[in-house]
């Protein structure tokens, strides 16, 4: 439209952010572009692979919005330090309420850190909070998973069973519950998951 931002090449820095600052619920984004020019060159420093910078420099407006913290998170699995997103992750759930963000939910994001570091009770304990909330596929999936990672493969295997009668052609389930059955010594029943699977992901809608 009207606005010159969007009139910029793709590669320029401004417009970049644009796009970012786009993939949140809209009910944030003003809190975003309020936190100022800075704190986007912060962001923008990750973008541009420097994440142990884009970490230091968002640092300060943490305590400014707490809506700062996805990004700081974000950074920080950048660079490996899993303790510090996991902490940021929480308390953005906790201060603001898990979202999803682009193609990313914050909820299973921390769920994946959590169990990363041998955490998986609590993050699942997390999801379930989350999920009491309303229904989410990738929540789901999450949870289908942790309960796997947990070794409760009979649960794991029915939710995930439950999962593909909602979402019979992510191929992804049908590997999630093979996988499942193998390790329940069910070889067969896994072979005949994944064909099942391919036969179903694979043929026309």
């Amino acid at each position: 439209g009207d606005d010159p931002i969007w009139r910029l090449p793709p590669d320029h820095p401004r417009l970049r952010y644009a796009v970012l600052v786009e993939s949140y619920p809209e009910e944030l984004r003003t809190r975003l572009v309020d936190l100022g020019e800075a704190f986007a060159a912060a962001v923008m420093l990750m973008e541009e692979g420097q994440p142990k910078g884009s970490f230091e420099a968002i640092s300060p407006f943490i305590s400014q919005d707490p809506v700062a913290r996805f990004e700081r998170a974000r950074a920080a699995l950048a660079c490996g330090q899993l303790p510090a997103a996991a902490s940021d992750l929480q308390t953005f759930g906790s201060e603001i309420g898990h979202q999803r963000i682009g193609t990313t939910h914050t909820a299973g994001m921390l769920a994946g850190v959590l169990a990363q570091l041998g955490r998986a009770p609590e993050a699942l304990a997390m999801l379930d909070a989350e999920l009491q909330r309303g229904d989410d596929l990738e929540l789901s999936a999450n949870r289908a998973s942790l309960l796997e990672v947990l070794g409760r493969l009979e649960d794991a295997e029915s939710a995930t069973a439950r999962l593909l009668k909602k979402a019979p052609r992510q191929m992804g389930l049908y590997r999630q519950l093979a996988r499942i059955r193998e390790k329940r010594g069910e070889r067969v029943a896994a072979a005949e998951t994944l064909e099942w699977g391919l036969n179903t992901c694979c043929s026309s809608p």
